[in-house]
């Protein structure tokens, strides 16, 4: 998925951390553009939480809403 900076809207990042647990991995990222900091949270989905779409010929995937 594509990050958007929350400040900005700038689209390219430079990773400054990776915690690394269990379940999932923070990541902190900082803005090109800006600057700005901002964390993503990032986990292995579940098969119910997603699903492929085919959209002008090609396959998306799609999040199923919970």
């Amino acid at each position: 998925m594509k990050h958007i900076c929350p400040k900005c809207e700038g689209t390219t990042f430079q990773v400054m951390k990776t915690y690394p647990y269990t379940r999932y991995t923070l990541r902190q990222l900082k803005c090109r553009s800006c600057g700005e900091n901002f964390y993503t949270h990032e986990y292995i989905m579940d098969q119910g939480e997603y699903c492929w779409q085919k959209i002008d010929g090609k396959y998306r995937l799609r999040l199923i809403e919970q």
